[in-house]
């Protein structure tokens, strides 16, 4: 009974490493370091950070703005974007069907610097590597960078 337990957790964890393991790809360290500094965004934009939190067995989601796609979130990652004054819609996508799992929207203003959570709400399927439902809401600055030095930057556009 016992090796049965011990041979049955040591599949599972197989199975979660597997399934955090994704095919995000991450920017270098440096540009990490230089996000993680928090510097004010361009003149005439704002920083918007989009942090994906969730649990070890996260699939990879499309994060799109307004609805454009700017890039990929795994597990333990975060995306610095740089955009104009104004509305926009935060979205998340599920990576193969499409389907949207999230949607929040942020009012940003010249110079700021805000942050968005997206994280699972529906515990995903580490064996069909889906993800059943999501949330996405704006984070008060203090946890925002928190959340921030925690997780590695997404390399842009993929």
């Amino acid at each position: 009974m016992v090796n049965a337990m011990r041979g049955a957790r040591a599949i599972l964890a197989a199975l979660a490493l597997a399934a955090c393991s994704s095919d995000v790809p991450l920017a270098p360290r440096d540009l990490d370091e230089a996000a993680k500094r928090f510097d004010p965004p361009p003149p005439g934009l704002a920083a918007l950070y989009v942090v994906r939190e969730g649990t070890f067995v996260s699939a990879p989601v499309t994060l799109l703005v307004d609805r454009r796609r700017v890039g990929l979130l795994g597990y333990d990652t975060y995306s610095r974007l740089e955009l104009p004054p104004g509305g926009h819609a935060v979205r998340v996508q599920d990576l193969d069907s499409g389907q949207q799992l999230a949607v929040t929207n942020v009012q940003l203003a010249v110079g700021d610097i805000r942050f968005v959570s997206v994280g699972t709400a529906a515990l995903d399927s580490p064996l069909t590597n889906t993800i059943t439902e999501m949330n996405a809401r704006e984070l008060p600055g203090t946890q925002g960078r928190t959340a921030v030095a925690g997780k590695r930057l997404v390399a842009r556009g993929r």
